[in-house]
């Protein structure tokens, strides 16, 4: 039986992360991965995803203008079959470069399936087993398919983020069954390159959103870019003619269901003999395999370096910060609205709309608005914002930065904005606090 120091399961964000540790510790490390390789991210994530809607992007941009009478050519064509074909092109070069990468360390990579875990050990798919000091679980997650939709996959009428990426053609309709951040970015830009996009969300809190103002105005945004039902879906017929879902007593037709319902860890993949990999002190758990994680890559990359350097189960988790990439962006920092009301915490709440916000006007997306909470207590410590707006990544870098400093409200307004540029609502959201010391 081979032996090494420490093995790594699992070559994704956290996988990779942690290695990089490891390998200033020891040689003696092993890295098991049954692929495919390229990470979630780059594969089925972050980066296809983006590719997409920043085509959808320039789409809707355009048509704007047309609709507007600014330009006089005709509505933009689009050309679905090419888009869909950029967007794998961009993620295969995204791919390539973290396979490449590997080639540092091909002597300390094996590629197979580990079906066992021990104490002490694990046994792989070919009932080869491998003795380990320490292991490291980054075996990530996977989306979570619904029973019912399940038999489905059959007749090939629904598609995950796994799948998505990989149509040649975009259907004429699509459902959209949840609308956290993945959901509500693939439907807004599908319905932007053509599609006629019907969204379900079991609530009209979209991307994350929990601050009542910003879930309104968000709601109405969107509703107008396309159909939005709220409740329980159930699915009703599927066969060679389409998908037949049911909401509120209403049957809606489609030829293809995108299913964003969030995601579940791969851990119930292996099975754990004599051992819970949560309560033995030489296994441990990072990225998306950890219940506890966000499903975000700076989370996943933090938890894998920071178990890779201490062999630590009990290291700082880093302040929440989530970003949606629809149009207007959705970002939440901190502690969200609906955390704080939970907390026993006295708070405020200040808020400001872009509606009238200078810069975001002369770009023509002053739509939404921003949220932030601080304490009640004097000087007003900050605790977290919810923002629904234009520029709303750079606002979140930018709060969450000031909330680790345990920067107050004062501190805030004193900072330099320049003019014009989106940051200005900053102060006059701050301002508004001072003038309405609205508790949440």
């Amino acid at each position: 039986m081979k032996h090494y120091k420490v093995v790594i399961i699992g070559a994704g964000t956290a996988g990779l992360k942690a290695r990089q540790q490891v390998a200033k510790k020891t040689d003696n490390y092993l890295v098991i991965d049954s692929g495919p390789l390229g990470t979630m991210c780059a594969r089925v994530g972050c980066m296809p995803s983006k590719v997409l809607v920043s085509v959808a992007k320039k789409v809707h941009d355009f048509n704007d203008l047309y609709r507007k009478n600014f330009i006089q050519s005709s509505e933009v064509s689009v050309h679905q079959q090419n888009i869909m074909q950029h967007v794998r092109k961009e993620r295969d070069y995204f791919v390539s470069g973290v396979v490449k990468s590997m080639d540092q360390w091909k002597d300390h990579f094996l590629e197979a399936r580990v079906v066992k875990i021990y104490k002490k050990n694990l046994e792989l798919s070919s009932g080869e087993k491998i003795s380990f000091d320490k292991l490291i679980l980054c075996v990530g997650s996977r989306p979570i398919v619904p029973d019912s939709f399940k038999a489905m996959n059959e007749k090939g009428k629904f598609v995950t983020s796994d799948e998505i990426f990989e149509l040649k053609e975009l259907p004429k309709t699509i459902g959209c069954i949840g609308l956290g951040p993945v959901g509500l970015e693939i439907a807004q830009a599908l319905s932007r390159l053509g599609v006629k996009v019907t969204g379900f969300n079991r609530s009209s809190q979209l991307g994350g959103l929990s601050d009542p103002q910003l879930v309104e105005s968000s709601f109405e945004y969107f509703s107008k870019e396309f159909e939005l039902f709220t409740g329980e879906v159930e699915l009703k017929k599927a066969d060679q003619e389409g998908v037949a879902l049911e909401v509120d007593s209403e049957i809606k037709n489609f030829d293809l269901v995108f299913l964003a319902a969030g995601r579940k860890s791969n851990l119930d993949r292996i099975e754990f003999c004599d051992c819970d990999p949560k309560k033995e002190n030489s296994i441990f758990i990072a990225g998306d395999a950890n219940s506890s994680s966000d499903n975000i890559l700076h989370v996943a990359a933090w938890e894998g370096q920071q178990i890779g350097k201490t062999f630590d189960k009990n290291f700082d988790s880093l302040l929440p910060m989530r970003v949606t990439f629809c149009d207007p962006e959705i970002a939440i920092v901190g502690q969200s609205y609906s955390e704080l009301k939970k907390s026993n915490l006295d708070v405020l709440r200040a808020y400001a709309s872009f509606e009238k916000q200078g810069a975001s006007r002369i770009m023509s997306r002053n739509i939404g608005g921003i949220g932030i909470y601080v304490k009640k207590e004097a000087p007003h410590i900050l605790l977290g914002a919810e923002v629904f707006g234009p520029d709303a990544h750079y606002f979140a870098h930018l709060l969450h930065r000031e909330i680790e400093l345990g920067s107050n409200a004062q501190d805030l307004i004193s900072r330099t904005y320049y003019h014009p540029t989106t940051y200005e609502i900053l102060r006059t959201c701050i301002s508004n606090l001072y003038k309405v010391k609205q508790s949440l």
